[in-house]
């Protein structure tokens, strides 16, 4: 019983101080044929503050943009650019170019559906 106690806890948990809250994320394919993935992210340093109003009145969000022979490879370095973790439950808006879009969205889609920190009701 006193076991149980100690497993309990945070072993899941996410700072919000280490992630770049991902609020759309953009797909294409280059002319080379690699993935173009671009993520628009949350700039904590000029949200509102309280009733003063925000930071130095720069964009509250930042873009990234990375490329790679997959898409999960061009996060992965987006993720490295970014000096907090690319974190994609709050994304809002998926936009997919044309490029992509004519040789087709499935694989695409289907990666981002399976992963478990991405909701499904974005746009």
């Amino acid at each position: 019983m006193v076991f149980l106690l100690f497993t309990t806890g945070c072993w899941n948990r996410r700072e919000l101080n280490e992630l770049a809250i991902t609020l759309a994320i953009g797909l294409d394919r280059t002319k080379d044929g690699q993935y173009l993935v671009t993520a628009q992210v949350v700039n904590p340093g000029e949200l509102a503050t309280g009733k003063g109003g925000g930071g130095s009145g720069g964009s509250p969000t930042i873009i990234y943009q990375a490329k790679g022979e997959t898409i999960f490879e061009a996060i992965r370095k987006m993720t490295k650019e970014s000096p907090r973790k690319i974190y994609p439950s709050h994304l809002r808006a998926l936009v997919i170019g044309e490029s992509l879009a004519k040789k087709g969205i499935g694989k695409p889609l289907d990666l981002l559906s399976r992963d478990w920190e991405l909701r499904s009701d974005f746009y």
